[in-house]
């Protein structure tokens, strides 16, 4: 079947290796160094398609597919700023 699949398609994502500043601590300082990281970046869902015509054109095509009965994503609880207030002593 075109539409069979091994995995989830309610997240599909790819891994790519991404250029990233990172510090790293050298001799007991930090340095700025520039490496390869991996990074999982999210992709469309598409299904390949070839048409041939009678007169043997060929049309190469591939169609954005929508997956639908995902689940939402649960949305995370904000965190409350609140300022420490410090001991003083009053004279």
């Amino acid at each position: 079947s075109a539409l069979a699949a091994n995995g989830n398609l309610c997240s599909l994502t790819r891994t790519v290796l991404v250029k990233k500043r990172v510090t790293v601590k050298v001799h007991g300082r930090r340095k700025m160094v520039t490496r390869k990281v991996k990074k999982s970046e999210s992709t469309k869902l598409t299904m390949p398609a070839t048409f041939t015509a009678q007169n043997g054109a060929v049309a190469h095509q591939a169609t954005t597919i929508a997956v639908t009965g995902c689940p939402k994503k649960a949305k995370s609880a904000k965190k409350s700023n609140k300022k420490k207030s410090r001991n003083r002593k009053q004279k």
